[in-house]
């Protein structure tokens, strides 16, 4: 199915953006795990949810192999224009 309109595509590519997980090694001691979920906006309820999903596994997981796991929470505000910069801060910057 194709999606033609641009309100969908936008909620559609905030949704993925809201699952996308970044993990990079910062430092040898830690592993960060970037996470873009809307905690405010139309989405907010949902997004909650996951956020806590996701504290919840590194409380459950807290080191990787030794490593210790970071979380950095990014919040997409249920925006697809948001959610870019959110992912290119977590890319560019919190690597």
């Amino acid at each position: 199915m194709r999606v033609t309109n641009p309100t969908l595509r936008l909620t559609g590519l905030a949704l993925l953006s809201a699952v996308s997980i970044f993990a990079t090694r910062a430092q040898a001691e830690d592993v960060k795990i970037g996470v873009i979920v809307p905690t405010t906006g139309a989405l907010a309820p949902l997004g909650i949810d996951m956020r806590n999903g996701y504290e919840q596994a590194v409380k459950d997981a807290p080191t990787v192999k030794g490593q210790k796991v970071k979380l950095i929470v990014e919040d997409e505000q249920a925006n697809a224009a948001v959610g870019l910069s959110k992912a290119q801060k977590l890319v560019l910057q919190d690597h």
